[in-house]
């Protein structure tokens, strides 16, 4: 039997949940394929939102300031049965998934929504095989969601102790693996901590000096109840926000900031590390400087010029964090 994405162009995202059916290949379609296609162009299209772990994690395509494009509330009767007649059509596990996860949020039906959950699992797994490590994570995401919210916490828990105690990974996949998955288990499953910290200690240590590696420890940290290994991974945090901060400038020293809040304003490892993010603001605000010139400006200009400079570093001190600082930095140049 024909199957939808046989006809769909090899640039369609047809294997990851962020497919869009809206191109075709230039030959001739089956009428009951090409009505399938219709239909999830015109009465399917909606999005996944950032957040995955919520019970409908769907929007419009788009939105503007008196309309939108359609979202699953708006799906009559008729366009769920029919949605639910496309999965004759298709052996895509990322359309599949979609289509269980609407239709089951929509008629609370849980068996659906467990259905959902193994096509999203199927297509994690398809796309670890075929190299697509950067597409994967959020099927997972939405897998074990649904999963710990529809009563199979067991089939969850054995998932994600599985993948965690997998060595076979690339650094890179194994970074966001362990971060989402520790993520995932100190919201929905904090009896899962002692594996995300067994995963954690092996993968931090591969990369002492990578950004991602405080954020693993930020998702866990709270979660840590024993007093000497809570202070074992606040030191360690400390000591990665330091090698973190001399590279990755301007929003270093933020690195600092968060490591220094897990400390007591009175210990000594708070002055520190307070003192070291006051360093690399330092170092921000100094590079700004534009005083210096090869060539002599003209008066006027130079004035300019002198205004200007202070008008940015008044400009960058007053903004929040150094990620809006490095944007204001980038459109000023």
């Amino acid at each position: 039997m024909d199957k939808i994405e046989q006809y769909l162009d090899e640039n369609n995202a047809v294997l990851t949940i962020d497919l869009m059916i809206y191109r075709t290949k230039a030959i001739s379609t089956p009428q009951n394929i090409q009505n399938a296609i219709n239909f999830l162009q015109g009465r399917f299209d909606f999005i996944y939102q950032s957040n995955l772990y919520q019970p409908c994690p769907f929007s419009p395509m788009m939105v503007f300031e008196e309309k939108r494009s359609i979202q699953p509330s708006d799906l009559s009767e008729e366009d769920i049965d029919t949605a639910l007649s496309l999965l004759d059509l298709t052996e895509s596990h990322a359309l599949r998934a979609k289509i269980l996860d609407v239709v089951g949020f929509l008629r609370k039906d849980k068996e659906l929504k467990l259905q959902a959950a193994e096509e999203y699992y199927e297509n994690f797994s398809e796309l670890v095989d075929c190299g697509k490590t950067h597409k994967c994570i959020p099927p997972l995401q939405r897998c074990l969601y649904l999963l710990s919210q529809n009563g199979k916490k067991k089939n969850m828990k054995s998932i994600v102790i599985d993948l965690l105690g997998q060595k076979d990974y690339s650094d890179d996949f194994e970074f966001s693996l362990v971060f989402y998955l520790s993520e995932f288990i100190s919201q929905f499953e904090p009896s899962l901590i002692p594996n995300g910290i067994s995963a954690a200690n092996t993968t931090i240590d591969k990369h002492l000096d990578e950004p991602i590696s405080l954020d693993i420890i930020d998702n866990l940290l709270p979660h840590i109840k024993d007093t000497s290994e809570k202070e074992k991974w606040k030191s360690r945090y400390a000591d990665i926000a330091k090698k973190v901060a001399n590279r990755t400038s301007p929003d270093g020293y933020l690195y600092l900031e968060r490591a220094a809040s897990y400390f007591s304003e009175s210990s000594d490892q708070f002055s520190e590390l307070k003192f070291l993010s006051e360093e690399e603001q330092k170092k921000l605000y100094s590079s700004l400087d534009m005083k210096s010139s090869t060539f002599e400006l003209d008066k006027n200009l130079s004035t300019e010029a002198e205004s200007y400079r202070k008008m940015m570093i008044e400009t960058m001190q007053a903004l929040p964090d150094g990620t809006m600082q490095f944007l204001v930095f980038l459109h000023a140049v």
